[in-house]
């Protein structure tokens, strides 16, 4: 499964009204940001980079995803490759853990001691109203760096963690692994350590 680390850039909080000025992502060491005026092109370039089975991550997510499906609808594109993908949240572990309504994706880099590009995202209709793209990009980039530091961070929050016997048995495999790692991972850091020894066999 892809981790696809995403944000969009919108003009407004109401996408009836609103439009998508800029998509961002990052995926197996691809990072990408779109700023263009032709709203459908964007979303088309997006849809096409998704597989199945990959995963949409955010911070915030189900405001994108929401803004994505039903600008997607607007311009007659057909929504269903993002409907398939697993969606992961981060902002949901955090709200579950204390009495807020949200809490910043700014406020959580600096509290983890991340980097992150200072600039306010209420600046972004000004910035596309004054056609400073480069503006948009950076902070729409920033911001999905953010979402991939945050889901490294929250890992034990999000996902089960990998059992004892995984751990032992990667160690029997000769694996070398994090405390991070979660039940998928170790799954499948073992089927690709099996299938390099019976590459190694025959």
């Amino acid at each position: 499964m892809r981790q696809v680390f995403t944000d969009i850039e919108t003009t407004g909080l109401y996408p009836f009204v609103h439009r998508i000025v800029c998509i961002g992502w990052a995926c197996e060491g691809e990072k990408r940001t779109i700023v263009d005026r032709d709203e459908r092109g964007m979303l088309q370039q997006f849809l096409d980079f998704l597989q199945p089975g990959d995963a949409l991550v955010g911070y915030n997510f189900d405001f994108d995803y929401g803004f994505l499906v039903l600008r997607c609808l607007k311009h007659g594109l057909n929504p269903q490759k993002l409907i398939s993908c697993e969606r992961i949240d981060l902002m949901k572990p955090i709200k579950a853990l204390i009495e807020a309504k949200g809490v910043s994706l700014q406020t959580l880099a600096d509290f983890f001691g991340f980097e992150y590009e200072k600039t306010s995202g209420k600046k972004i209709p000004e910035f596309w109203e004054n056609g400073d793209h480069e503006a948009i990009k950076r902070h729409c980039l920033s911001d999905v760096g953010l979402a991939a530091q945050l889901f490294e961070r929250l890992k034990p929050l999000l996902f089960e963690p990998a059992t004892e016997k995984q751990k032992r048995y990667l160690l029997d495999l000769g694996v070398k692994f994090d405390e991070t790692l979660t039940k998928g991972e170790a799954s499948r850091l073992i089927d690709e350590a099996r299938g390099s020894q019976r590459g190694a066999d025959t």
